[in-house]
């Protein structure tokens, strides 16, 4: 999500499809429901902090930080989460429903490039931005998300379902750029015009070779 890759894409490959990575997408958005996550925690230690029976503050504290609320907790996506960090994640949403708003978000978002159409992605999407809390303070940099990432590179985004009706990445993209770092690391130009094919067809491998090599 580059204006200066946008603009070039426009001058130099006109008819090319301009895809932005579901990957960048989702960074992005974690970014702003974490920012959400550190405020409400941030929060919820202020108030406790104000009550004034010292046992009562103490039990609410001690109970808040045996959830050990991390910054990974809101930043993964569930499917990715070994069993302890799932339960764990279930349980502070049951116990302090303040967190199930940002991980509703999160959740629903994802869901978003798990549709099978463009029409259905873009539904999703709508309904997902009308019941998203931006009116919240800690929700401010969803809100940001909203009204300045998925405006300003919506077409880019949803380009990524448009494609004969199958999901299109930038992957070769990646891979091809990731061969052209090891061509150069290993000898420039020269080794790029002769070796760039095996490069691309195994930049792993080769990667794998150069570092065992030091």
């Amino acid at each position: 999500m580059c204006n200066a890759y946008r603009s070039a894409i426009q001058y130099l490959i006109s008819n090319a499809i301009h895809v932005v990575d579901r990957f960048h997408v989702v960074q992005v958005f974690l970014k702003a429901v974490d920012y959400a996550r550190h405020v409400i925690y941030e929060t919820m230690k202020s108030d406790i902090a104000q009550i004034a029976d010292p046992i009562r503050r103490d039990n609410e504290y001690r109970q808040l930080m045996d959830m050990k609320i991390d910054t990974f907790m809101f930043r993964k996506n569930p499917e990715n989460m070994n069993d302890y960090r799932l339960f764990k994640y279930k349980e502070i949403c049951e116990a302090y429903p303040e967190f199930a708003k940002p991980a509703w978000g999160r959740d629903n978002f994802m869901k978003i490039h798990d549709c099978d159409t463009l029409a259905d992605a873009e539904a999703a999407y709508r309904n997902w931005k009308m019941l998203a809390p931006v009116h919240l303070d800690a929700y401010k940099k969803i809100k940001s998300f909203i009204s300045h990432t998925m405006k300003n590179w919506r077409k880019e985004i949803f380009n990524y379902f448009v494609i004969d009706g199958k999901r299109k990445t930038n992957a070769t993209t990646e891979r091809l750029n990731g061969a052209i770092k090891i061509c150069r690391t290993w000898g420039g130009a020269t080794y790029i015009r002769f070796c760039g094919p095996k490069c691309f067809l195994a930049p792993r491998l080769l990667k794998s070779r150069f570092m065992n090599a030091y």
